[in-house]
């Protein structure tokens, strides 16, 4: 276990400091680790290379020889002084917030047309008054909206169609660009979606919730280490051009298939969050039944089937689903979306749609004119998973490990509220392995919870081998 502690240790104890100070700081929504450097005189950069410039450059090389890519710092911000309380201890509440000004890697300049473009599109979505072509997408703060919003505007300066999950093969603007110079047709679209392939583990397989994207895996990827492949499965649809599935069988059947071509054998590591944890569960029936094996079950707070669907029959028309969708996306970029729900009870379902690609545009989550497909496809796969039912039938027992959120979620506690293992326990074979991890349904995948996450799965029973 490694703790912002040991990190200022290591900064301490690099020669051309003279002090720092790591802290958590929430940086576009998203907590992010800072480190605030204090130079011996202008030795670690000083005012004319700044914290942008080779001092943090080298300061993360010299992290990364010692600790994991997810421990080391985001920001690096050079200051002269650490502000001080009464008692002459550092302020950490008056340390002044980072910005992307104050990098940690060197800003490398555009070098082309093309690039240039990528660059201003980067800017406009991130919120970034300077970006590189060697910076990473993830690490700028971005995520599965931010990503459709990009993809969106790069569709629409190129005049072509790209899959929103290119930027797993493309992170940097220098990347993207090469292969947007290769690529002058749509690549086949993929169930599977490499996140991080490269490492000698077996690889780890990851299915999402309700929203079908798998860019909530990205940091939990890197937090588990350069020696794991990552894989997610991302949903059929989100392309707005095929048509979603209705069952958690088909889907995990799909699955199944693209898992078996990058592995053909057992065993199997399969992660399962929120919806994805009954994804999870029928792919390990699926496989059980083809005479192959299955290591521990990874569910991310989800409760066990049967499920039921969330819109039945009588409301299956009502078009208050899309406040829902409004809502969910509010959560996921902490950004308001105002819907004028009485208005929507009047439109065709084409008119609704439009005007929820209008309320994202005013909320400016999306550009001007955008492709509808982006749009529509997540509206499709979130309104289809809304209907989703699942009730297994002659399961075979497979071990089970939960982790339940801190922040405990009373509607899945409701469906089982004397069962500590929320359920999972008539389906698993021995005892379920509970265990809770910090933040909510959500956070527990983000900075900086996911790292307290990552190390369960390192570590232990947990462990993959």
């Amino acid at each position: 276990r490694i703790e912002i502690g040991e990190i200022e240790t290591l900064l301490n104890e690099h020669p051309v400091l003279q002090a720092a100070v790591v802290v958590v700081q929430e940086v576009r929504g998203e907590k992010r680790l800072v480190a605030y450097v204090v130079g011996k005189g202008q030795g670690a950069g000083g005012k004319e290379q700044g914290a942008g410039g080779q001092n943090a450059a080298s300061l993360r090389a010299y992290l990364k020889q010692k600790l994991p890519d997810y421990m080391i710092p985001a920001f690096f911000v050079q200051l002269e002084a650490f502000p001080r309380t009464a008692n002459d201890k550092v302020d950490r509440n008056a340390l002044p917030p980072p910005d992307l000004s104050q990098r940690a890697t060197a800003l490398v300049a555009p070098r082309d047309a093309l690039e240039r473009e990528l660059c201003a599109i980067w800017q406009q979505v991130l919120d970034a008054p300077a970006v590189g072509i060697h910076d990473n997408f993830f690490e700028l703060g971005g995520q599965s909206l931010l990503a459709v919003q990009l993809i969106a505007y790069v569709q629409k300066a190129l005049g072509r169609e790209l899959p929103v999950a290119l930027l797993f093969q493309a992170p940097t603007i220098a990347e993207l660009a090469a292969v947007l110079r290769q690529q002058q047709t749509t690549p086949a679209w993929s169930p599977l979606v490499a996140i991080q392939p490269r490492g000698a583990k077996p690889p780890l397989f990851c299915m999402p919730g309700m929203g079908g994207h798998v860019f909530g895996f990205y940091t939990l990827a890197r937090c588990l280490g350069s020696d794991q492949p990552v894989y997610g499965l991302q949903m059929r649809g989100l392309d707005g051009r095929a048509a979603p599935h209705t069952t958690i069988e088909e889907m995990a059947a799909e699955y199944v298939a693209a898992i078996r071509e990058r592995q053909p054998h057992g065993p199997y590591h399969l992660l399962g969050h929120s919806l994805g944890g009954m994804v999870a569960f029928e792919m390990a029936q699926q496989l059980c039944r083809a005479g192959e094996t299955v290591a521990p079950l990874l569910i991310l707070d989800m409760f066990a089937p049967p499920l039921q669907p969330e819109i039945d029959a009588a409301h299956a028309d009502d078009p208050s689903w899309w406040s829902t969708l409004a809502g969910y996306l509010e959560a996921l970029t902490n950004t308001e979306i105002k819907l004028a729900t009485a208005h929507l009870a009047q439109q065709t379902p084409d008119e609704q749609l439009a005007h929820f690609q209008q309320a994202l545009e005013a909320a400016h989550l999306l550009p001007a004119g955008s492709d509808l497909h982006q749009v529509r496809g997540m509206a499709a796969v979130f309104r289809a998973n809304q209907r989703l039912s699942y009730t297994p039938q002659a399961t075979h027992p497979v071990p089970i490990c939960l982790l339940q959120a801190a922040e405990r979620n009373a509607v899945r506690e409701s469906a089982y509220p004397r069962e500590p293992t929320w359920g999972w326990s008539r389906y698993a074979a021995g005892a379920v392995t509970v265990s809770v991890t910090p933040g909510d349904h959500f956070t527990m995948l983000i900075e900086p919870n996911v790292q307290a996450l990552a190390r369960k799965l390192l570590e232990g029973q947990w462990q993959i081998q």
